[in-house]
Order: structure tokens, then sequence, then C-alpha cells
């Protein structure tokens, strides 16, 4: 099985059931091994569901249409790839962070920057309504605005521009690193995490862990693809 284009081709072969099995085992095979690591959950903040419910009714309908055709001719609706967020989680994150209104906000895995300009324009709503000076952090292992990056995925413009044509770049800081390299190497902390990048369960063990040592006190972690 050393050749590339075999592997592929018995890729290709393979039922995706028998494909996920595998991957489930290996995930859990992974997670029995790992030492487990000090994750100060004490720091997150307490959420009920009917907090849950009040923050999903916080933006109109009006105002998600206004936001949805100022951004949509950037973003297909469902990114044929799978690796996007789709166009009901945008409007869940938009208006998640929306309701928590953190200053400081860490995005974990940028891709083509569809999450990354939802939360952009959720920090502009609150600067605008709060007079908060908001600041959104996102780190990808890839170079996310090389424009081969953006054609090879579909996309129409880099993350960057796309949030410079909309107004939305001085919110943003891009960083490219791996995300567990850059979570403990970093200094900063923040109030609200959003979580999608490597979606192997060891990474995500440890980026839990490493977030929680870096989130503030009362803070909220948000993750994809659960």
């Amino acid at each position: 099985f050393g050749s590339p284009m075999l592997r592929h081709r018995l890729k290709s072969l393979t039922p995706e059931l028998l494909l996920n099995l595998r991957r489930y085992w290996s995930d859990w095979v992974s997670l029995a091994q790992m030492t487990p690591e000090h994750a100060p959950a004490e720091r997150l903040a307490s959420v009920a569901s009917g907090d849950l419910a009040k923050a999903f009714s916080i933006v109109p309908d009006a105002e998600w249409r206004d936001l949805h055709a100022r951004i949509a001719p950037w973003f297909p609706d469902i990114d044929p790839s799978g690796g996007s967020v789709t166009l009901s989680e945008r409007r869940a994150l938009y208006t998640l962070t929306c309701w928590f209104a953190p200053r400081r906000l860490l995005e974990v895995g940028t891709f083509i920057g569809a999450s990354t300009t939802h939360l952009a324009a959720a920090l502009e709503r609150i600067g605008r309504e709060a007079g908060l000076d908001c600041r959104l952090t996102t780190v990808d292992i890839a170079d996310v605005n090389q424009p081969d990056w953006a054609r090879r995925w579909g996309a129409t413009r880099t993350p960057q521009a796309i949030l410079e044509a909309l107004g939305l770049s001085h919110f943003v800081e891009f960083v490219t690193a791996p995300s567990l390299g850059f979570l403990e190497g970093s200094g900063d902390r923040f109030d609200l995490v959003f979580i999608d990048g490597n979606h192997r369960a060891a990474t995500v063990y440890r980026e839990i862990a490493a977030v929680l040592r870096r989130l503030e006190d009362g803070g909220i972690v948000v993750l994809h693809d659960v």
C-alpha cells in the first residue's frame, strides 16, 4: 500500500460507513493512550437552556436577512467540500456572539473565512451598540490568504480580501500556525473561543484543554462538528 495513487483508489472503493468506523476506532485508541491534561473547566460560564433560547432570539429576522444579503455573494450557502459552516451555522455563530458580546474572540480553523466573516460582523454590531473595542484572532495551519488556497476550495477571494471589501478587516488578526502551538505559546486570554480546526479526537481533546487555560473567567467555548 505504498503508492499514494493505490491508497486513494482503495479509499474511493471503500464504503463510507467502514471509513467512519475505522476513524472512530482510531480516535478512541489514540484518546485511551493519552495522558490526561489539566483543563480548568471552572472558568466556563454557566449557561442555562433558557439563556440559549433568549440568545437565539436576539437577532431579528430582518437584521439577519440584511446581513445575509451583504455577505452571501462571497460564499456558497453550503460548501461542497464539506469543510465550511452551513448557512444555519453561520446564523447561530453570529447570534451567539452578539448575545455573549465577547471583547476577545478566538477562532481555531479559518478555512475559507465564512465563520470568520460572520464572527467579525457580530463584533461590528457589538461595537456599534455597546461601544466595546472587540477583536477576533483566527488561527489556521494553512496560509488562508494565499490566492491559491481560496481557488482550491472554490472561494471567490481570500478571507482577508472579503473582510476588507465588507469593511470588517480591522476586527480580525490572522495567524498561520498549528492551533496547539499558538495556544501554548500565546499569553492572550479570550472571552469566547470557536473550535473548528483539526477534527481528530486527540487533537480536539488537547485543544479544549489548552483553550480552557486561555479562557477568561465566565468564558464560552463553541465547537463545530461535535
